[in-house]
């Protein structure tokens, strides 16, 4: 039985190689699916959501059941090449690490959006969801998070942790994209790069924000549409850390956030 201690899937390369794709999969490199009969009903920064309550991947052991102590996915120095990173539908996911972890010249490329989570409650409840380290990841079309009807919280680290050059293309999407009843509630910093210069995200989807909320030094440009209202999202703390000389761009006018009606909330608590 999986324990949760060592990642569910490693992919390792001992001398990196940008022009070779090591792995190529014509799905997600995790698709958890729960039981559509086990739902709770949770209260979420004013909003009322109905989830998956069952755990299709846990650590610990049957008897005791613990959160995940170890990425879902870890790439060290390979090329990944996949339609979505993790996909969760109608479940429960925790973790103590981060879930999907990238080191060495690793890159990863999804086709569609990363992470989508439909009808569920995702907990990060180490340092970052994400961790990018010396690494590249792009999205080539859709988001880096989709949420529908989901809750995904960091419960005591940041969303995004990316050091030592590492690279976040988002190329037709947003890296936040809620509907439904959905909220993004983040302990600490949307993103906390290393110290070092030279980190970089860029996101492209050349749809204009309807506002935009400066925190911290920065300017966060969101999209709000079918009645959403600039209320629903919180900005707080230090929402970027280690800012410096690494680079957050949105060309051709684009929107970091985008919101679905008003019953999705995005807060950022910057601890």
């Amino acid at each position: 039985a999986y324990s949760g201690i060592t990642p569910l899937l490693t992919i390792a390369r001992t001398t990196p190689n940008a022009n070779i794709t090591d792995v190529t999969l014509s799905g997600s490199i995790a698709n958890l699916a729960g039981n559509t009969d086990i739902l709770t009903s949770i209260f979420a920064e004013g909003v009322s959501l109905t989830v998956g309550a069952s755990s299709p991947l846990r650590g610990g052991t049957i008897q005791s059941p613990a959160p995940l102590a170890a990425p879902v996915f870890s790439a060290n120095g390979a090329n990944i090449s996949a339609v979505q990173a993790i996909a969760v539908d109608t479940a429960l996911l925790e973790a103590t690490a981060p879930f999907v972890q990238l080191l060495n010249n690793a890159t990863l490329s999804t086709a569609q959006s990363a992470f989508s989570f439909n009808g569920s409650q995702i907990s990060s409840q180490g340092s970052s969801f994400l961790g990018i380290n010396g690494s590249t990841m792009t999205v080539a079309t859709g988001d880096l998070f989709r949420l529908n009807n989901s809750l995904l919280k960091t419960t005591a680290g940041d969303l995004l942790s990316l050091s030592n050059n590492a690279k976040l293309n988002i190329n037709n999407g947003f890296l936040a994209n809620l509907s439904g009843a959905s909220v993004l509630d983040v302990f600490g910093a949307l993103v906390n790069f290393g110290t070092a210069a030279g980190n970089q995200i860029t996101i492209q989807n050349s749809l204009a924000p309807t506002t935009t909320i400066s925190v911290g030094g920065f300017n966060f440009p969101v999209r709000l549409i079918n009645s959403a209202q600039v209320s629903q999202v919180v900005i707080q703390g230090t929402p970027i850390k280690n800012l410096g000389a690494n680079q957050i761009t949105f060309p051709n006018n684009s929107s970091l956030f985008s919101l679905d009606r008003p019953n999705t909330r995005i807060r950022i608590r910057g601890n």
